[in-house]
């Protein structure tokens, strides 16, 4: 790939993220030069996009700094990266208002065990813990997994396996549950082939998962044809 066109990418997957801090003047620090980090950075954005669509209150974490680091990879202590919350816009002052943390790259405790997975995306119940270092299964709401790369049959099965493992309920009917949350979903760059189009559209109607294939000509919004509640029963 050119400079020219990796420039381009670039900063068309970062600059989806930018939209977030309105008129504040925020700096994006992300490590990395490669394409599926940025690309990530874009998913990402469209996650909390989906929350802000629905009126929901968005502040950057830790409030006030200058700097947004987005983790783009599985290394590194959880805490010395940024993060957004979302928290319900409710006008009741009585009602309770639920908040939750959307990360990336973060460790998340199997459903079975104590095993984790880093799914690339999650959303969770909101933590006061400032030194947390991995998310229990129980307060995990959803997660995306995000893929800069063409898709392939082994990476749908993947990611249902990974489903699995951390929310392994949506494998079972009833297939489609309505919720403000979307269902865990594998977001993919690549064109998919009528092989791996056939594979999904059967997935979907087994499972309660979401398949963005082809994102990255088609980032305008968060796919979530499925929803899930909080509690997901």
């Amino acid at each position: 790939m050119k400079d020219d066109e990796f420039q381009n990418k670039k900063h068309q997957f970062e600059n989806e993220l930018y939209s977030f801090f309105d008129r504040n003047e925020v700096t994006i620090k992300n490590n990395s030069n490669r394409l599926c980090h940025y690309f990530e950075m874009a998913c990402y954005s469209k996650v909390i996009q989906y929350y802000r669509n629905r009126h929901f209150r968005i502040q950057p974490y830790p409030p006030g700094e200058s700097t947004f680091r987005f983790k783009s990879t599985t290394k590194g202590s959880p805490n010395k990266y940024s993060f957004f919350r979302v928290s319900e816009n409710i006008a009741n002052p009585e009602q309770e208002i639920k908040e939750y943390d959307i990360r990336s790259n973060m460790p998340v405790c199997s459903s079975f065990d104590n095993c984790t997975y880093i799914p690339d995306i999650v959303v969770s119940e909101m933590s006061e813990d400032d030194n947390i270092q991995r998310i229990e299964n129980q307060n995990l709401i959803t997660f995306c997994e995000v893929k800069y790369l063409k898709p392939h049959p082994e990476m749908l099965a993947n990611f249902i396996g990974i489903v699995h493992e951390l929310k392994p309920d949506l494998l079972n009917g009833p297939n489609v549950r309505e919720g403000l949350h979307p269902a865990p979903a594998l977001m993919a760059s690549g064109h998919s082939s009528e092989n791996v189009h056939h594979i999904s559209g059967e997935m979907k109607k087994r499972y309660t998962v979401n398949f963005a294939l082809f994102y990255e000509n088609n980032l305008a919004r968060l796919v979530a044809e499925k929803r899930i509640s909080e509690s997901s029963d």
